[in-house]
């Protein structure tokens, strides 16, 4: 995306000065990584230029093969490490098993480092930062070892920086915030303690915190069915509009929280139910719930309803167009308008990391498999085609 353009061109330039060097390995590695960034001509004629000197150079590539004993078993390692786990029948890929260990080999307090960002970067580039890693790095998507524990640590290094406050301690000391042993700068107390302010992430399990960028269904069909409230009726999924936690339940995780944290955890869950609820109430005056929908025409959903600026289609019951009043259906029609622009970002985003990711499997140590590169290439992307067609800025 366009926020990653400047990150792009730097590593470029860092190419080329590694191709000066007659460096030409790490030439090709930072020309690759400048177009999985950003997409340019530079980038790409740039790695074509490379790897022609590196087909014509068959010198370079004994050199670059003639490591030492120790780089040469390290890398036998690496690699038999990226084999599939024949016990679990679950597979991983090398680039999986050289991210995971360039994270977990970092301190738990490296927090720039974890997600790979500078120290100036903005609340929009942690952000970045932190979805691009959550998605490689998730259980359900990346089974190499260790995986769960760089999972973990990408999700503590964005709750510290995501937090001003928070990060503005660690910035100042470069020592962990939340260390029960470290008492803040500022005040006598804790700064564990003075995490009971308004941080938006505070407390969340790695878990959570992925399902509050990505809901639940990131790694699963979603159908499509939806309701604001506990109507009748058969639905694939439920999602719920407001503040609340989404529908289904957390995933455990047996032995990572201490048991204050959970107590923690399940009083801010209860406030949050509490605090919709009321708001609910409130909002619509002691009326019943609003009905569930569906984005496409089903039995009984036939009723059509059109939102309100983009003009798409969703429909309901027709019982439930009689039920309600109009100033109910007007607040509901605002709210599927949300919730569909929303899921069409989240889809586009995933649509365009698996696409990157699969262009940047077709670029091999010392080819390209054009044919891969031309199907990543091909690969469509309906949700950000959408997107543009309604002149939505994702």
């Amino acid at each position: 995306m366009e926020g990653n353009k400047d990150e792009a061109i730097r590593c470029i330039k860092l190419s080329e000065k590694r191709l000066a060097n007659n460096d030409f390995n790490g030439a090709l590695k930072f020309a690759r990584k400048s177009y999985s960034l950003f997409e340019t001509p530079e980038a790409e004629k740039l790695i074509k230029r490379i790897e022609d000197l590196l087909s014509t150079k068959p010198e370079t590539a004994t050199s670059s093969s003639a490591e030492t004993p120790s780089a040469n078993s390290t890398r036998k390692r690496t690699q038999e490490s990226a084999k599939p786990a024949p016990s679990s029948g679950r597979t991983y890929t090398e680039k999986q098993v050289l991210l995971v260990q360039r994270i977990t080999r970092l301190k738990n307090h490296q927090y720039y480092e974890i997600l790979d960002i500078e120290k100036t970067a903005t609340d929009s580039d942690i952000k970045k930062a932190y979805k691009k890693l959550a998605l490689q790095l998730h259980p359900d998507k990346n089974h190499a070892p260790n995986a769960d524990e760089a999972f973990k640590k990408v999700s503590k290094a964005f709750q510290i920086l995501s937090d001003a406050n928070l990060r503005a301690d660690y910035d100042r000391t470069g020592r962990d915030p939340e260390s029960r042993s470290y008492p803040s700068a500022s005040s006598g107390f804790s700064a564990s303690q003075a995490r009971a302010g308004p941080g938006m992430y505070a407390e969340m399990s790695p878990e959570d915190l992925f399902n509050a960028f990505f809901g639940n269904s990131m790694f699963s069909d979603s159908g499509p069915f939806f309701s604001f409230g506990s109507m009748g009726g058969p639905r694939v999924r439920m999602h719920r509009f407001g503040g609340g936690r989404p529908a289904g339940a957390r995933r455990a995780q047996p032995g990572q929280q201490e048991r204050g944290s959970s107590f923690v955890q399940v009083l801010v869950i209860a406030i949050m139910i509490i605090f919709a609820i009321v708001t609910n109430l409130l909002r619509d005056d002691g009326s019943t719930r609003l009905p569930s929908f569906s984005y496409q025409p089903y039995e009984p959903y036939t009723q059509a309803r059109y939102m309100p600026q983009y003009r798409q289609p969703y429909y309901l019951r027709p019982t439930d167009i009689k039920r309600y009043s109009k100033r109910e259906l007007s607040r509901m029609d605002r709210e599927v308008e949300r919730q569909f622009v929303h899921q069409l970002r989240m889809k586009c985003d995933h649509e365009s990391d698996v696409r990157r990711e699969a262009i940047r499997r077709s670029y091999g140590w010392f080819s390209t498999d054009k044919e891969a590169l031309a199907r990543a290439r091909a690969m469509p992307r309906d949700s950000c085609q959408m997107l543009n067609d309604l002149n939505i800025p994702y």
